[in-house]
């Protein structure tokens, strides 16, 4: 929704707006088997990143991750978002 304001007011996009607000599923991160270490970022800033697979070995410990969905925390996004537009601006789930 910030994106879409500040388009609007600063940029002056006059793009056509969906009229619903997407809420999205709330999941823990995603572990795919070896940690991306970040280098740098503080403070909302830039980082880098150093690449977890350095050698063939490495690969192997790469797995598919589980996704597994944080029920309790889409229901206090939605409370924020009824909270937020009320009766304004329609609410959807988006699809997995």
């Amino acid at each position: 929704m910030r994106r879409e304001l500040y388009a609007a007011n600063i940029l002056k996009d006059a793009k056509v707006v969906n009229p619903i607000f997407p809420i999205s599923h709330v999941h823990d991160r995603l572990d795919w088997g070896v940690p991306v270490p970040r280098i740098g970022g503080g403070n909302n800033s830039a980082f880098t990143w150093d690449p977890p697979v350095k050698k063939l070995a490495d690969a192997e410990k790469i797995h598919t991750p589980v996704r597994r969905i944080d029920l309790a925390g889409i229901e206090r996004l939605t409370a924020l978002a009824e909270g937020v537009f009320g009766d304004l601006l329609p609410m959807e789930y988006l699809p997995l």
